[in-house]
């Protein structure tokens, strides 16, 4: 037998070499094998998240359609009350000027513009998105100013106050209350996990739907100033609608202050219109077939005739995403200011849906919104 060959049979174990060799690939294996687990669990986080954002969306769509065919009964309005709906003395105007034709076509405009807000007023009330919009300081309901109170606004009234601090009651919970009264079958459509109450460590609260982390699931009744989003116009195309409409209402540009202009001009730029006269550039819309197709499709249903400023919303619900952090502005839950979300459209609250406010042609303007954010618009989710 050659030396060699017994050497090769008193061989018995490995080297080191093929152990560390041996150890990296197994390490490498399990390093693997836990970032495909964790991102199954992610996935699987995400799917359920956006499951349960569905089911409320569709309750929540449910409630936001049937108000398009809602009544309302208006007041008969006086000339000089229907000249404060319209914001001048336009009617009082055509009076004096013998006018009486213009006269009654104003006065037909203000009380559509007031049923229109009724409308508006009447979604607060029966969706609101934090107690500011139902009560005072005081604990004292808020009076609408166009229509009369509802019973689920009377309900929600009751199931806030008789909490231990019903100003500390956030977004999420009056999202659960609004789900769960709104629709009788609601409750059949949600599983016991997604499902879960309001705690912060400083307040134990009432119940609130829950995404795939645990975190509260919020929602915005109006959103107007999304950044993008499948079903309704981005913040540009928006106000191009509402400057249109401002354009042709019987109070006209003239009527709104500096800050509004201005946004509409930034509207108008991010369309690359010249830089003529806001009043120049409005005529150019009505010749722009992009535009009324625009308008055409996101006309606002509680606002057939296109007389008050708006365009269509639909209700944005939201998860925080997988960093538990909201990272885009929110009603805030301890404004006890008199409501102004009967106009969606006013300056404060185009910001809301948007982390920053922040000039349109910013090129960082798509990357301020919350991207992991989970939504039923879908193409704001990241």
């Amino acid at each position: 037998m050659s030396a060699r060959f017994r050497h090769q049979q008193e061989r018995r174990g490995f080297t080191l070499v093929e152990l560390l060799t041996v150890i990296i690939i197994i390490a490498l294996l399990a390093t693997l094998g836990l970032a495909v687990q964790r991102a199954s669990v992610e996935s699987a986080r995400r799917s359920r998240t956006q499951t349960t954002i569905t089911k409320i969306d569709h309750v929540l769509s449910a409630i936001y359609e049937k108000y398009q065919y809602r009544k309302v009964a208006l007041p008969d309005y006086s000339d000089a009350q229907l000249d404060g709906i319209l914001g001048d003395s336009i009617i009082a105007n055509y009076v004096n000027n013998g006018e009486p034709d213009k006269a009654e076509q104003a006065r037909r405009t203000a009380r559509m513009i007031a049923r229109t807000r009724a409308l508006r007023e009447l979604l607060v009330m029966d969706m609101p998105t934090n107690v500011g919009e139902m009560m005072d300081e005081a604990l004292n309901p808020l009076p609408p100013e166009y229509a009369e109170k509802t019973p689920l606004s009377n309900l929600y009234y009751k199931l806030v106050t008789a909490q231990a601090n019903p100003l500390a009651t956030t977004n999420a919970e009056l999202l659960y209350m609004i789900v769960m009264n709104a629709d009788p079958e609601a409750r059949t459509l949600f599983h016991d996990r997604e499902i879960g109450v309001w705690e912060d460590g400083e307040r134990t609260g009432g119940k609130v739907f829950v995404d795939g982390w645990g975190n509260p699931i919020c929602f915005l009744r109006w959103a107007p100033g999304l950044v993008d989003s499948d079903r309704q116009p981005n913040l540009s195309e928006g106000l191009l609608i509402q400057c249109f409409q401002r354009a042709h209402s019987e109070a006209g540009l003239a009527s709104l202050d500096p800050e509004v202009l201005n946004l509409y001009d930034m509207a108008f730029t991010a369309w690359e219109y010249p830089s003529d006269s806001l009043d120049a550039r409005v005529t150019m819309l009505e010749q722009d077939q992009k535009f009324r197709d625009l308008l055409d499709r996101y006309g606002d249903p509680l606002d057939p005739m296109g007389v008050a400023d708006g365009w269509y919303l639909t209700p944005l619900v939201y998860s925080w995403g997988p960093d538990g952090e909201p990272g885009m502005r929110s009603p805030n839950d301890a404004l006890f200011s008199p409501s102004c979300c009967v106009n969606p459209f006013m300056i404060p609250y185009i910001q809301l849906g948007l982390q920053d406010f922040a000039d349109l042609n910013s090129e960082t303007y798509d990357d301020q919104y919350a991207k992991d954010n989970i939504t039923n618009h879908s193409a704001v989710e990241n």
